[in-house]
């Protein structure tokens, strides 16, 4: 029996939540310049309060991002990874708001594409 199958105390005072979807919520627009401390803390607001009404709840912790532009330079900017946990049958019973919720906020934040992870796997929205 692996670590996940057993229970860590009784099965009445725990709960398993398996399934981990983050969303990368970047500080700049398209043109790669920092929105500004305000607009940034909206997006975040945005999002923990979208993924909360999908799963739950969240987790936030902020970071600092990169990527190689078309040109070779490497873009930098601050970011926040919000996080929720959440069962098998909530995580596909909301799947599909999910992904809708991505689009919108790709065009919303005007990015080329919005970063999001489902189990540890990075995937992105064009």
């Amino acid at each position: 029996m692996g670590l996940k199958e057993q229970p860590f105390g009784s099965k009445e005072k725990t709960f398993h939540l398996p399934i981990e979807i983050t969303v990368y919520v970047p500080s700049t627009n398209k043109q790669q310049k920092f929105i500004g401390s305000e607009a940034f803390k909206k997006r975040i607001s945005f999002v923990k309060s979208s993924l909360s009404r999908f799963f739950g709840g969240y987790t936030r912790v902020s970071g600092e991002g990169g990527y190689t532009l078309s040109s070779g330079k490497i873009a930098e900017e601050r970011v926040a990874k919000v996080t929720s946990f959440t069962k098998r049958g909530v995580y596909f019973k909301n799947r599909s708001k999910l992904l809708n919720f991505l689009h919108k906020i790709k065009r919303t934040f005007q990015q080329e594409s919005i970063g999001y992870g489902i189990e540890g796997d990075l995937h992105y929205v064009k």
